[in-house]
């Protein structure tokens, strides 16, 4: 496991958790991505263009109420 806040890894993972408000450069690194969003309208606007970003990517994604 690796918890880190960086612009750079090095390290092997499957799973990054995005919490950032920015995607990081690195995330291709990871077999899955996930990104937890916030009952916030700007919070969600910002992971809206995620998700379009990945999605323009060819990445599978799949949402998940909780």
């Amino acid at each position: 496991m690796f918890i880190g806040c960086s612009d750079q890894f090095d390290g092997k993972a499957d799973l990054l958790i995005n919490l950032g408000h920015d995607i990081p450069d690195f995330h291709n690194s990871f077999a899955r991505i996930a990104e937890i969003v916030p009952n916030s309208e700007s919070a969600k606007s910002n992971l809206r263009e995620h998700w379009n970003t990945y999605k323009e990517q060819g990445l599978e994604l799949k949402h998940h109420q909780l």
